[in-house]
């Protein structure tokens, strides 16, 4: 399938709007602006995705290099193309602090790695909340985005309820909770903390030229039969499919350029061949991630803009969060020596706890857990905290293997963390990448609050331990506080927040840029506060009524009704046989 400008009166190396980023933000951006009959050119800094060759679905540990266990730290054995660090493509973090970075360098983004965990924000996280002294509330209410929440919703296929503990009603399809789950779900229950269905984007039924899905549970390593929604197994090619839409794979952005008050052209370097190009347009839609966005637009300052590219407020890098999160490792004898049975399901807890901060606490906001474990496929380091307790090889180690294969459980948690004056990302005066761009400076630090919310994350763990007879084996050691480190949970946000103020906020409520009016910033850099919920789903949602805003500017018609869009073109083939166009 061939896409070009043929029969448009755009040359090539111009467009209507250019799109930074194919990821979830980037990907729903220009497929909703092509589909309004908009040229548009996306530029993605990593390469093609070829699903049979990048996921690693269906591999057994021995076909993988060093056996999936990521011994390089490159994180390319157990998923597809994205990595912790980037060879030639480095940052930097500030004395004193702590950070990592995921960035994900292919077709599609972090759709390829992600969890696909979906939930909506709900009324009270876009509200202000006066006990936060940093929390302005968003620029707009829940009630505005339902419209565009029930249309991502629509296109991707959901399992499960996404408005969880909310008094909504749902009658669609729920996954029943594993074995491991029922166990913990009684200790929850007995605590009277509240357990219910995940919602998570992977079918259960086709959907739009979709399979259901066959319960591999290895949605992590990428899903070759799309049951699990990723942007660069569906917007691409549906975007593709309109003729209007051109992919730049290995283009790396690094400025934009802006003529007075307007953005006028996006520069990038041609990896392959290491060749500055520029792309020019009517429009930009930056949709990077939300640090990489915010690298952007500081690379961009001119002696017009001498903080960034609008950057007036100062705050773009600024009030950068991470969601709060702990991870504990647990041994429950009561799942010792379970006879095989079927374990089927999807790569993610069919069950979760919702929302959760009890009255008697002294902390704000709040946070959930999902619990991992079950007889998943073996690999390697799955005995790793066995052979810390247990002596021996041979027969007798293998017989204690099997007895307590099953019976370890993981508590994931996630919390929601209070923008602070200590935590932003900057421009690194003297380190810069292998094109000659200014990497990032990270600086970052966790607030009482986070800190206050990790520990009672920690007694939960032990007291729904305790409840259902198991022990602690182990709790992450990212600091004293047993939290991931900053950057792990992979929800970097808030560096170009909106806002009502153009002093106090870098985007309005349509993402747009208040210094440059056709500049839009749809990746979470844009988002005000980082609840404990996925934020893929608002991403997405933000990011089309970003879209449908300027289309509308343009004078030009968007289709609301999904009904009337056909969107089985991206599936009827391989994403691997549609031809996208290295720069």
């Amino acid at each position: 399938m061939r896409t070009t400008f043929e029969n448009s009166q755009l040359h090539l190396d111009e467009c209507d709007v250019c799109v930074v980023g194919s990821g979830a933000s980037g990907g729903i951006a220009a497929l909703k602006l092509a589909e309004a009959g908009l040229k548009v050119v996306l530029l993605e800094a990593g390469k093609q995705l070829d699903v049979t060759r990048q996921y690693k679905q269906h591999m057994w540990p021995y076909e993988l290099d060093d056996r999936g266990l990521d011994i390089r730290g490159t994180g390319v054995n157990f998923m597809a193309d994205g990595l912790w660090r980037i060879p030639g493509e480095p940052f930097t973090v500030a004395t004193g602090s702590q950070f990592c970075w995921f960035r994900s360098r292919l077709v599609g983004g972090r759709t390829n790695h992600w969890g696909r965990g979906v939930a909506r924000f709900l009324p009270e996280d876009f509200e202000r909340d006066d006990k936060v002294a940093s929390d302005d509330g968003w620029p707009f209410g829940y009630s505005d985005l339902i419209p565009y929440y029930e249309r991502v919703e629509s296109y991707m296929g959901i399992t499960g309820p996404t408005c969880y503990h909310t008094a909504c009603e749902y009658q669609g399809l729920t996954l029943e909770p594993k074995c491991y789950e029922r166990v913990v779900a009684q200790g929850c229950e007995e605590l009277g903390i509240p357990v219910i269905p995940t919602a998570t984007a992977v079918l259960m039924r086709p959907h739009r030229g979709r399979p259901p899905c066959h319960f591999c549970a290895q949605c992590p390593r990428g899903c070759k039969t799309s049951a699990g929604f990723s942007i660069g197994q569906t917007a691409i090619p549906d975007g593709l499919a309109t003729g209007n839409l051109r992919v730049l794979t290995n283009a790396m952005v690094d400025q934009l350029h802006a003529d007075g008050n307007l953005v006028s052209a996006v520069s990038y370097i041609d990896k392959a061949t290491r060749v500055r190009r520029q792309i020019k347009c009517h429009a930009v839609f930056l949709a990077a991630s939300a640090c990489e966005s915010a690298r952007i637009l500081l690379n961009s300052a001119t002696a017009e803009h001498a903080r960034g590219l609008g950057n007036s407020s100062g705050l773009v890098g600024r009030n950068l969060r991470d969601n709060v999160g702990v991870r504990v490792h647990a041994h429950i004898p009561a799942l010792e020596g379970m006879e095989p049975h079927n374990c089927d399901g999807i790569g993610r807890p069919h069950v979760m706890v919702p929302w959760w901060r009890p009255t008697d606490v002294d902390f704000t906001k709040g946070y959930e857990f999902l619990v991992a474990g079950g007889l998943q496929m073996p690999s390697m380091g799955i005995f790793d905290a066995l052979s810390d307790e247990v002596q021996g090889f041979g027969l007798d180690l293998k017989r204690v293997c099997r007895r307590r294969y099953g019976s370890e459980v993981f508590f994931i948690f996630t919390g929601e963390m209070i923008s602070n004056a200590d935590s932003f990302c900057e421009l690194d005066p003297q380190v810069r990448d292998e094109w000659g761009t200014p990497v990032l400076r990270f600086h970052f630090r966790w607030g009482e609050n986070e800190i206050t919310m990790s520990r009672h994350m920690l007694q939960t763990a032990h007291a729904i331990i305790g409840r259902i007879g198991g022990r602690v084996l182990s709790c992450y050691s990212g600091d004293q506080n047993s939290m991931t480190l900053p950057g792990q949970n992979f929800r970097e946000s808030g560096v170009a927040r909106m806002g009502t103020d153009p002093k106090r906020s870098v985007l309005n409520r349509f993402c747009q840029s208040h210094d440059i009016p056709n500049l839009y910033v749809v990746d979470a850099a844009c988002f005000v506060t980082s609840p404990e919920k996925p934020p893929t789903l608002t991403i997405m949602a933000v990011s089309w009524m970003a879209s449908e805003h300027y289309v509308m500017s343009q004078g030009l018609s968007v289709n609301d009704d999904l009904t009337d869009v056909d969107f089985s073109c991206g599936t009827t083939a391989s994403p691997s046989e549609i031809l996208v166009y290295d720069s």
